[in-house]
């Protein structure tokens, strides 16, 4: 299963007060996520993804994803199992002049189904990657 999202960012948008985007969705695991900066972005466009209230995409609390003309791919395999499962994509802008689009795809496979059943009949329970649990 995918989520699609466009985040459009308003010319001059801060870091500090970044647009934003939510997603909610029931617990999964994050197989995939895929981030498209248009032609025209040129590195003034900045993207992070949050859960509950944390930066977890950069890994870096304080990064960023730039780009232009380009799609970033990466599979983070983690679990977001705790509620409220919402996942906040943010976006900055440093071009005075011009909005842009950022687009987002994200693969998931949902937690707690009669997959999950059948994943623990062949596989045991040690399948379980990564929580973000505090």
């Amino acid at each position: 299963m995918s989520y699609s999202k466009q985040l459009e960012i308003a010319a001059s948008t801060l870091k500090t007060a970044p647009a934003q985007s939510s997603i909610e969705m029931p617990p999964t695991l994050v197989d995939r996520v895929e981030l498209t900066f248009p032609s025209g972005c040129v590195g003034l466009v900045g993207v992070r993804f949050q859960f509950q209230g944390r930066v977890i995409w950069p890994y870096n609390p304080d990064g960023w994803y730039l780009g232009n003309d380009q799609t970033v791919i990466f599979s983070p395999n983690i679990e977001l199992v705790d509620q409220p499962s919402t996942l906040t994509i943010e976006g900055y802008n440093d071009d005075d002049t011009f909005l842009h689009n950022v687009y987002v795809i994200i693969d998931v496979e949902f937690k707690g189904g009669f997959l999950d059943f059948w994943k623990t009949l062949f596989f045991g329970t040690s399948t379980r990657i990564n929580t973000l649990s505090s």
